[in-house]
């Protein structure tokens, strides 16, 4: 995260060559226009607040808020993406013809196959955000009776919480397949930064972090074989709340899965990725 804030602010006052003081909202207008020619409006607006943040912590220091006395990229008003613009839940009849794709590869020995499924059970069962997910670490999983994760969540909290052994026995057939952990998890050759998601060579070797674009990549392939015609990571999340949504008729525990500290948040969730039922005819 720090990179990334770091990148951006860095590119603006590259591209603006003025003092801090000196930037005017024109400038980050000026800015911003150069991204719209080739990036998503999501994208331009987390730039934007990347450096929107670092004049609220400039702001916020006894010597320079004197000199730094107006926040240049409030005062722009950057345009904010739509909410969920073109999100869509998967059918239940489409997650599980994905889930059968991926486990059927996954059976039949395939061990990036075998990665994808737990990953893609860790997304259903517990409704978290792609990075959250991806990011995990060996040391942030308990197992004493029940399975016990610690998530980084969006806002740099950490929240901990019980997940289906599902997403358990999946993670533990896949690093045993892998070389990575011994005995079937019961001696952890494991350090606990190591994390639990790693790409891997033509011999299985693992060759380091999986990015979330690789898998991205794969879960892609992976719905075309299952029929689907076209999916995003996110979009499992989207498919959490409308199941949950379906189940419990209760925004309120969509949103406690979710994570959501706003309902507004989860009500546009539920009304983009909802469909109405016709109960009554």
């Amino acid at each position: 995260m720090i990179r990334d804030k770091t990148r951006a602010v860095e590119s603006f006052f590259d591209f603006v060559g003025r003092q801090p003081q000196e930037v005017t909202p024109d400038d980050v207008d000026a800015w911003l226009d150069t991204m719209r020619r080739g990036l998503a409006t999501a994208t331009i607006y987390a730039r934007a607040s990347m450096l929107s943040s670092f004049y609220r912590w400039l702001m916020s220091d006894a010597a320079l808020r004197h000199v730094i006395v107006h926040n240049p990229v409030t005062l722009a008003r950057p345009e904010a993406p739509k909410a969920y613009k073109g999100a869509q839940a998967l059918s239940d009849d489409e997650l599980a013809r994905l889930l059968n794709q991926v486990k059927s590869e996954a059976d039949a020995g395939k061990l990036t196959a075998k990665r994808d499924y737990a990953l893609l059970l860790f997304f259903i069962l517990t409704g978290h955000r792609r990075q959250e997910v991806i990011r995990l670490r060996w040391g942030d999983l308990k197992r004493n009776g029940t399975l016990t994760v610690t998530f980084l969540v969006k806002g740099g909290d950490y929240k901990s919480e019980e997940v289906s052994l599902l997403c358990w026995d999946a993670l533990i057939d896949y690093l045993v397949s892998a070389g990575r952990l011994a005995s079937e998890g019961r001696i952890a050759s494991l350090s606990p930064n190591e994390p639990l998601w790693t790409g891997h060579d033509r011999g299985g070797q693992a060759t380091g972090a999986l990015s979330s674009h690789s898998f991205s990549k794969n879960l892609k392939r992976y719905a075309r074989d299952a029929g689907i015609e076209s999916i995003h990571v996110h979009q499992l999340r989207h498919t959490v709340a409308r199941m949950v949504g379906d189940d419990t008729g209760d925004i309120s525990a969509v949103q406690r899965v979710l994570g959501h500290k706003n309902q507004k948040t989860t009500r546009i969730y539920l009304e983009r990725v909802t469909v109405k039922k016709d109960n009554h005819s």
